[in-house]
């Protein structure tokens, strides 16, 4: 491919033969052209050429920017006598630091202290135009905690994954870091990261733990579901809220994505007198429900409306 540091030309050579299959006596001038390609500003030099010795007739191909297959014909001037189409490939170039991605399956997994917990790390790898690079470049992993195969090879749309597996050591906060590196054509490496969160189990946290609210009053909670560290439970997990009594407001009702982010682990709700038009003091049941891969939990408090 153009601009790859690979080969960028290839030499084509057409022998002009008769019905016999024997090579054609005379100079004869063979015509070339493209007959499908990936559009990349690739192109026949020259277009046409007389024939030499052995009635053959020499062309180049000279590739463009974008990888591909390419059909060449060649056909005698003044005759309808043509070659077939002859397919050349255009690969692509070495791996390019602004093509090289990795990322993770899931950010969160609930995996703290728990070996076997499997995930899937993916690079993504592309040549300086954007193209998928060679089918089986290698790309190799590491991990700061856990294991993962160290190496594997790119599909043929520059893609390759390993498994993650959760293991000693074990992150203190959560987090760590799994990187992917290969080789660019200068010899240099080029790397990426992913950020991982192993999570932990669920803690469920209800404020206030009472309430007595005043006629056509109302009362502002806050619940706090997280792990050990603080960090957010995993993708499913759902908060509910309800109550006998009284009106709820607010983020009653809440399903967690896989995130890392610990907005995730606050979420606000009020509960309002419904009926203050009458002045009666009447008992409330407020309940919590979470449901979580992390662990179940549930609050419960009492309190009073008028």
């Amino acid at each position: 491919m153009q601009g790859s540091g690979g080969n960028e030309t290839s030499t084509l050579i057409f022998q002009v033969r008769d019905a016999s299959g024997q090579p054609i006596s005379g100079v004869r001038t063979v015509d070339f052209a493209i007959d499908g390609g990936p559009n990349g500003g690739e192109y026949i030099y020259p277009t046409f050429a007389p024939t030499a010795a052995e009635a053959l007739a020499t062309t180049h191909l000279n590739s463009g920017t974008i990888s591909g297959p390419v059909r060449i014909v060649a056909q005698v001037q003044g005759t309808n006598i043509s070659s077939g189409p002859v397919q050349i490939a255009i690969v692509s170039g070495p791996p390019d630091p602004a093509h090289f991605t990795v990322v993770t399956a899931k950010l969160n997994l609930y995996a703290l202290g728990i070996a076997g917990v499997t995930d899937q790390i993916t690079a993504f790898v592309g040549d300086k135009y954007g193209n998928p690079v060679l089918d089986g470049t290698s790309v190799w992993f590491t991990t700061a905690c856990g294991i993962i195969q160290p190496g594997s090879g790119t599909t043929g749309e520059g893609i390759t994954s390993n498994t993650l597996v959760s293991c000693a050591p074990w992150p203190d906060t959560g987090f760590f870091w799994v990187q992917g590196w290969t080789i660019d054509g200068y010899g240099d490496i080029i790397q990426d990261s992913t950020r991982i969160l192993w999570s932990g189990n669920s803690y469920l946290l209800l404020s206030p733990t009472s309430f007595n609210i005043p006629n056509g009053g109302s009362e502002n909670f806050t619940i706090t579901v997280c792990d050990v560290n603080k960090n957010p439970l995993t993708e499913g997990t759902t908060i509910s809220v309800s109550a006998d009594a009284g009106e709820l407001r607010g983020e009653t009702s809440t399903l967690i994505p896989d995130t890392q982010s610990r907005a995730w682990t606050s979420f606000q709700f009020q509960l309002m007198d419904d009926k203050p038009d009458t002045i009666a003091l009447r008992s409330c049941r407020l309940t919590v429900n979470l449901t979580s891969p992390n662990g179940n939990k549930n609050r419960t408090i009492y309190g009073s409306i008028y």
